[in-house]
């Protein structure tokens, strides 16, 4: 879990960031976004050359979408290292998530006034959510939408597919529930702290439901 903030606050080493990631930022009209983005890109590289104990610059990022073979889009990967990662990020908060096996994270403000969006949802989804209180509805909503959108970064999908075919409603009433189409997914729910200022929330899918260490970086702490 990321303060991109402080991160950016700290100041961003330049060869933590490649000319892509100089360029995408600089397509945001808001500086902020811009910096916070920087920021993103600098701790997962960062924290990827940790893991491989390698120099930052020797982490070579790259995407690929498996429908059209683009290299602009699409799940991200370390060129020649056995190492997956997944990163999401909301507002100033990023989570990076890294393993030895598939795994997807996404995180969002955790809110009650959100309207549920039934498109996204299984009927059995869309049952359990509008069985609730209208005022439980909106969080049950996030927690399946942060769930579906784990799952497809795992399996290297995009929220572009068809949400419905990703059934998470077990997560209605567990922080764990497991979902197979195909593949196996184990998918688990993680509440932010206010550590970083406001409660959030974070699911995390990987295929056998790998223990989860969770670390809070507020400024950059490698040497």
């Amino acid at each position: 879990m990321v303060n991109l903030d402080r991160w950016c606050e700290r100041g961003l080493d330049a060869h933590m960031l490649d000319a892509g990631d100089r360029r995408e930022a600089g397509r945001l009209r808001d500086a902020d976004a811009g910096c916070r983005l920087m920021a993103r890109r600098s701790v997962t590289r960062q924290l990827l050359a940790d893991a491989l104990d390698a120099d930052p610059s020797a982490v070579i990022i790259e995407r690929s979408c498996p429908n059209c073979h683009g290299t602009d889009h699409g799940r991200p990967f370390v060129r020649d290292a056995e190492v997956e990662f997944s990163v999401s990020s909301c507002r100033g908060t990023a989570v990076v998530a890294i393993s030895n096996r598939p795994v997807g994270v996404d995180v969002e403000a955790a809110r009650s006034d959100v309207e549920p969006l039934v498109f996204a949802l299984s009927d059995d989804e869309r049952q359990g959510v509008l069985a609730l209180a209208p005022d439980q509805q909106g969080m049950a909503f996030l927690r399946l939408w942060t769930a579906k959108e784990a799952v497809l970064k795992a399996a290297g999908r995009s929220v572009g597919d068809n949400l419905v075919t990703v059934d998470v409603v077990g997560l209605l009433t567990d922080d764990q529930t497991t979902i197979d189409h195909g593949r196996t997914w184990q998918v688990r729910q993680l509440s932010i702290d206010r550590h970083f200022g406001e409660p959030g929330l974070v699911a995390l899918a990987d295929p056998v439901g790998t223990e989860v260490n969770v670390t809070y970086i507020d400024v950059p702490q490698f040497p």
